[in-house]
């Protein structure tokens, strides 16, 4: 089963495109939730808001003149790049100490939960613990995802329409998904490896219950426990 719950790092890879969307999305995180995140509280906030704004700022201001400029604006760019993550690191950190393990906080302070340590042993992997569903802007669209478990797995998750799955459909230790004959409600398998993932053409006003699964080299995990959503 996998643990120590952190902040993942993957911001590290972002274009310049969307390492600046990343970064706004962590200072709206962190400073608008101030249940959580406190900058008058031990331990304070490490990165101002007016600083981190203008980092934000002066980052997309060098890529754009290194596309203008060529490579004469490339280490401005790469200097104020570098300046921008190690902020967004240090929030990062932050994040971590306040959430304590609790995805929930990390998912509000703008990062992305992410498991290190057993998910690296071999092994099959244990059921998600943590899925998240949220209605899209446009009507009859919702997003599901579950924490990562890092690389080389998969997930997949099973949806049904206005109840949730019987008891007697389950993954067995064989990695088979058991669904028996003549189920009263519809049922949906999204099968893309995606760790997020996106259901439309569904029923205003209608629960959709949700299960998500992982695999490795190793095997399947069994399904996670179910989460529900009203569609908008």
């Amino acid at each position: 089963m996998p643990h120590q719950v952190h902040s993942s790092l993957g911001y590290h890879f972002l274009n310049a495109e969307d390492l600046p969307v990343f970064a706004e999305g962590v200072k709206a995180g962190v400073y608008e939730h101030p249940e959580y995140f406190d900058p008058e509280k031990d331990p304070a906030i490490p990165v101002t808001e007016s600083e981190l704004k203008v980092l934000i700022t002066a980052e997309r201001q060098a890529h754009v003149a290194y596309k203008r400029g060529g490579l004469a604006q490339k280490v401005p760019y790469i200097i104020a790049r570098k300046l921008l993550v190690s902020k967004i690191d240090l929030m990062a950190g932050y994040v971590d100490v306040i959430a304590a393990g609790n995805p929930k906080i990390i998912i509000l302070g703008g990062f992305e939960p992410t498991y290190f340590g057993d998910f690296a042993k071999p092994g099959i992997p244990g059921a998600p613990l943590h899925v998240t569903i949220t209605n899209a802007k446009s009507t009859g669209i919702l997003y599901a995802e579950c924490e990562s478990f890092g690389p080389a797995h998969q997930y997949g998750c099973i949806m049904t329409e206005g109840q949730p799955l019987a008891d007697r459909i389950s993954i067995d230790g064989n990695g088979h998904l058991i669904i028996p004959a003549n189920q009263p409600y519809k049922i949906w398998g999204d099968f893309n490896h995606n760790r997020k993932k996106q259901f439309w053409g569904l029923t205003k006003g209608v629960e959709y219950y949700f299960y998500f699964y992982v695999v490795n080299n190793y095997g399947v995990s069994s399904l996670s426990e179910v989460v529900s959503r009203i569609c908008l």
